[in-house]
């Protein structure tokens, strides 16, 4: 969710490593493209 808010790339970066330390890193990054290229379109 943090990522896909911010829109930053920095902060996603951050966001998604720390994200990857307890989700799977395929599944965030899937999240966030999916979300960011529906919604922020």
């Amino acid at each position: 969710t943090i990522v896909i808010i911010d829109n930053q790339e920095a902060a996603a970066k951050s966001a998604l490593e720390e994200l990857n330390h307890e989700f799977g890193k395929k599944k965030v990054i899937w999240l966030a493209c999916d979300v960011s290229n529906n919604e922020l379109d």
